[in-house]
């Protein structure tokens, strides 16, 4: 009998380590996120909402906020309103492959790699990161 399933592994944490680094270096900690953002895939680049003091998806307007880098995959849900909480860790400093990175749609990771870089936050291949 034949056949032709596919499984969808969930991406590994070694796909978006850069290679001068190691998790000793991460300072991870662990922080809330903003519900409604659906899921966030391990590697997103995540910002300070403001308004809520919250983790979100870094966009074209959260530049200037951008925080760190998610270390997990987690379903925020699709209610914006939603009264659950939210956890996850989020790296706050290290080496990761920009390629390998998570934005929202429109948003460059070019342009908050200064930001990224003065917490701590270097990344390699930013030059041929693709916005979604």
């Amino acid at each position: 009998m034949e056949t032709n399933s596919t499984i969808n592994w969930p991406k590994p944490l070694s796909s978006i380590i850069g290679a001068a680094d190691d998790a000793a270096s991460w300072n991870p900690i662990v922080a809330d996120l903003l519900p409604g953002q659906g899921v966030l895939e391990l590697g997103s680049v995540l910002s300070l909402d403001a308004a809520s003091g919250k983790m979100k998806l870094t966009d074209a307007t959260t530049y200037a906020t951008v925080y760190g880098i998610l270390l997990e995959t987690i379903d925020t849900g699709t209610d914006a309103l939603a009264t659950t909480e939210f956890a996850a860790q989020v790296a706050r400093a290290g080496s990761f492959k920009a390629v390998e990175l998570s934005l929202a749609t429109g948003a460059d990771i070019k342009l908050c790699a200064d930001a990224l870089r003065k917490n701590g936050i270097y990344l390699e291949g930013a030059a041929h990161f693709v916005p979604a």
